[in-house]
């Protein structure tokens, strides 16, 4: 690790807000962001947001992980720990293209994980171009539900599971006003302002 690299690190280390919340159990785990897109669908009672990118991280939570896998210890057996203890009945994630997440019925093979694509996926610089087919035997998802058939045979390649088309999860939320008229061509951008 050079000089630069570690001075990121430690940088990322101060950032983090550190915390001793009681974890109690929820019956929906919602990895990671977008929770808006759930807002109006769910009851805020019924799920817990798993915060993955670690801007705050749950004391007693990582030192039970650490306890728990010792020396074998990586950044993604705090997200099991932490997963156990609220002890879902399902993940769900808008973030259809992080591994990580694929990677989770390795460890958790009682709940049911669910994927929601929330953007377009394509093989050049994106999720298909990184993945290599040797290293996705230990890739699965219970339920992929997806923009179109096409889409969910493309993920069927790399990760077990079934796919489900269902079109844009977001765009269908919107309500057709059918009275209008309208004669023009709509376009509509996946860019996500940060």
């Amino acid at each position: 690790m050079n000089f630069k690299s570690l001075c990121s690190f430690f940088c990322h280390i101060l950032k983090i807000r550190f915390n001793f919340k009681k974890i109690t159990k929820k019956p929906i785990v919602i990895y990671d962001e977008y929770t808006e897109i759930v807002a109006d669908f769910l009851k805020p009672e019924k799920y817990y947001v798993l915060e993955t990118k670690f801007k705050s991280i749950n004391l007693r939570i990582l030192v039970k992980s650490l306890i728990i896998y010792k020396f074998k210890w990586k950044p993604i057996f705090y997200l099991i720990t932490f997963i156990s203890e609220l002890s879902p009945s399902y993940i769900i994630t808008f973030v259809d293209n992080d591994v990580k997440f694929w990677t989770l019925k390795k460890y958790i093979k009682n709940i049911k994980t669910v994927f929601i694509q929330n953007g377009t996926r394509d093989a050049f610089l994106d999720t298909f171009s990184s993945l290599n087919l040797k290293d996705c035997d230990s890739y699965r998802v219970d339920k992929m539900f997806v923009f179109s058939e096409v889409m969910g045979n493309e993920y069927k390649k790399y990760i077990t599971g079934d796919a489900h088309p269902i079109g844009s999860f977001r765009n269908n939320s919107f309500k057709i006003d059918k009275k209008a008229k309208n004669n023009g061509i709509t376009f509509i951008s996946s860019y996500t302002p940060q």
